[in-house]
Formats: C-alpha cells, structure tokens, sequence
C-alpha cells in the first residue's frame, strides 16, 4: 500500500495530537509538518465548526478529499458539506470509532415497533462543549424522531453511548464504550487511507464495512 499524506486541522488539539502520535507508528501514513500543501492527499479535521468550514473551503479549492470529526455543526454548515460533496470525497463521522459505527449500522436492523420504550444516554467529559453528543444525534437520527437523549458530563469519560430498548417482558441494551482516544485515531487514519481515492460523494464510516480496499 502506497503512503498516504494528510493534514490536520486541529493538530494541537486533542485528537490532533493523539491522531500524530498513532500516525509515526504507521509506515503507510505521514502527517506533514507543513499544513494543507501540494503534497496532501487527505485534508483530517478535528477542530471547531469555524476551523472545519475552513478545511473544507481548502479541499474543495484544491479538489483533495477530507475527512471531518468536527461536531457541533449548524444547519447551515451540514449545506456547506453536502455541496462541497457534490465536488470532492467528504466523510463526515461524529464518531470515528469502529465499533460505534458496527452499532450504528446494527440499530438499523433492530425492529423498533416491538419496544414502546426507547432512550439513549451518553456520558462524556467534562470539556466537551457539544451537548448532546453529536454521535447520539446520529444515532437518533436512525431511530425514532421521539427517542429522548440523556446527556451526562462527568470525569474525563472519553465516550460512552448506550440504547435501551424496552417493552413489558424484556430490555434490550445495546452499548459501546470507548476505552481511549486511540480508537478514534486510529479509525480516523483508516477512513484516510480509504477515502483517499473515492469519487466525489458525502460518505458516512459504516461505508467503509465490506469494503474490500479497507483491513
């Protein structure tokens, strides 16, 4: 596999800096010191909506395909994404965890209409600013419009997300917790490498399941 070049939005950050150090332990990625050049393949955002918005603006000006994690967007940003997909490879994932994304597609096939009651809870840290949690709107968004969110900040709780699925004789619960940031950079790089030659299209990580090009 040829390497794939990618800037950071976002490399001070959090997951920017998590996303370096993962990335010098994989010959088949290098993030460059010099942001968005020539040389990117694969623009990475984990910033701010503002900073995305930017991003964005770069890879559609220079036709690069761009992977965002930002979250936090207003309608009016989710427009700006879905026009610039119409012109360049766009993966937007709230989540870039794997797992969170298997459970995701799972929840599609799970025959709501047998539970009355339906709720997702999901804790993070303190410091997160977005609340509810862009991946619990995400994964409302594949349930009922009703579904209520409990959101709960505690600790320096990287990410848990819970869907309880209830009616008079049973519960079903369906959770993923997220043990370290590693997962979200190591998924992040992934999606890099995947998107890099796609065509133009907004993609979604559960794309990249049963993909052949992808390990």
């Amino acid at each position: 596999m040829k390497k794939t070049f990618i800037s950071i939005q976002g490399i001070n950050g959090r997951m920017g800096k998590k996303i370096k150090i993962i990335a010098a332990k994989n010959k088949n990625v290098e993030v460059l010191k010099d942001f968005l050049k020539n040389k990117t393949q694969v623009v990475v955002d984990f910033s701010s909506p503002q900073g995305a918005m930017a991003a964005l603006k770069w890879a559609q000006l220079n036709k690069k395909p761009i992977i965002i994690g930002t979250t936090g967007f207003k309608n009016k940003e989710f427009k700006k994404i879905k026009m610039a997909a119409k012109k360049i490879p766009v993966l937007y994932a709230p989540n870039m965890s794997p797992g969170i994304n298997l459970i995701i597609k799972i929840l599609k096939d799970v025959p709501q209409k047998r539970y009355n009651k339906i709720k997702i809870i999901e804790t993070h840290h303190t410091k997160k600013k977005d609340k509810p949690s862009g991946t619990a709107i995400k994964i409302k968004n594949v349930l009922r419009d009703n579904v209520p969110i409990l959101s709960i900040r505690k600790g320096d709780v990287v990410g848990e997300h819970e869907v309880i699925f209830e009616n008079k004789n049973e519960r079903l619960i369906i959770k993923h917790q997220a043990l370290n940031r590693e997962v979200f950079a190591s998924g992040a790089l992934e999606a890099a490498k995947w998107i890099k030659n796609k065509r133009p299209g907004l993609y979604a990580f559960e794309d990249i399941f049963g993909d052949k090009t992808w390990q």
